[in-house]
Formats: C-alpha cells, structure tokens, sequence
C-alpha cells in the first residue's frame, strides 16, 4: 500500500546549528548531512520516518530526539520543567512569589530578622 505524506520536512535543515548532549557536556555544530528512513511495519498507508543528523566534528549520527535549537532546549530534556513548579519560596517567613518583586520581599525578611536581634 502506498504511504500518505511521507517523506515530510525534517525538523532542523542541513546548515543550521545544531545543539547535542555529548556526554556531560552540550556541544554544537552545524548540521552537514540529514539521512531520512521510511519503514512500513503494520503495511497501511501510515509509515515510519526517521530522520538521523550528522554534526560537523561528529563521526556518528544523532536521531532527531537527540538534537535540539538550543542550549537551554538541552537543559530542558535533561532536567525537566522541574524549575517552573517551584510557583513560591518561603524564606525565613516571608514567602517569594514568582511574580512579586523580589527585593522588597527580601528587604522585609531582613528586616524582620533584625527586629528578631
């Protein structure tokens, strides 16, 4: 059976940089080769892409999981969204939101803490 709408538009193109997690560290390069894979494995109309990324500097290719637009998109896999949960701080009984002014809430904690002296 013929496959619909593949081969689609890869996510990154050949000449933009690229950003990649190279052990512990975040690497980039410019994208230099793209290597698209169509498989069929349930044979209907629906296939498989896979797009691999060759680097330049890197002998191996990335899939497209592994290759991201920036530095901070490699934090964000790596670490998750788990900095945005924290909505509010209690410090020394002051609570700090995230969207307060942060000195003037760290001004009143401390003054707090010296009327305490």
């Amino acid at each position: 059976m013929a496959l619909t709408n593949k081969p689609k538009k890869s996510k990154y193109q050949v000449g933009e940089t690229s950003y990649i997690l190279n052990g512990k560290n975040i690497s980039s390069g410019l994208i230099t080769r793209i290597v698209t894979s169509i498989t069929n494995p349930v044979s209907d109309s629906s296939g498989v892409q896979e797009n691999l990324y060759y680097v330049e500097g890197f002998s191996q290719a990335f899939k497209e999981e592994e290759v991201f637009h920036s530095k901070n998109a490699v934090l964000f896999y790596v670490k998750g969204d788990y900095l945005n949960k924290w909505g509010s701080i209690t410090f020394y009984n002051t609570s700090i939101d995230s969207n307060s002014n942060f000195l003037i809430q760290i001004l009143q904690g401390l003054n707090g803490l010296l009327l305490m002296l």
